[in-house]
């Protein structure tokens, strides 16, 4: 069985929301208001997170399989990952890697002011292709 405070502070969460939604649809609040509070729902989320994720590591087994308004616990191991570092075949290509990127951003940079860039050898230096990213909001807290 669910903790009531658990239920009701879901709701409370679900209703805070529908209300936002509402404001910026009847122009009572403007989107990027919006945006600032969905900001500081995600710093309390982040402090909640970090405050309590390993206790409910270790408690995870006990609970596992338990439905949570709406979530089950379970538990999994992180992804396996791999160090290179020690290698020392993998550091010198690492370095020729980004000695090359560095070249190839150079050369494309130069190509927007008018100018080609060869290698010692005269051959013209590859450019980097520019990949365009989606914009973003970015939220800093004033300090006063």
């Amino acid at each position: 069985m669910m903790n009531r405070d658990l239920k009701s502070i879901s709701k409370l969460i679900e209703d805070v929301t529908r209300d936002i939604d509402g404001l910026v649809l009847d122009g009572d609040l403007y989107a990027i208001e919006a945006i600032v509070l969905a900001k500081k729902f995600e710093s309390a989320a982040k402090h909640l997170k970090d405050s309590w994720e390993e206790d409910a590591l270790l408690s995870t087994e006990v609970w596992k399989g338990q439905e949570f308004e709406g979530y089950t616990a379970t538990q999994k191991d992180g992804a396996r990952r791999y160090s290179f570092k020690h290698l020392d075949n993998w550091n010198t290509l690492n370095d020729q890697r980004k000695e090359l990127e560095s070249e190839s951003k150079n050369a494309y940079l130069q190509f927007l002011n008018g100018n080609v860039i060869v290698d010692s050898d005269g051959v013209i230096v590859p450019q980097a292709e520019p990949v365009a990213s989606k914009q973003s909001i970015v939220l800093t807290k004033n300090k006063y």
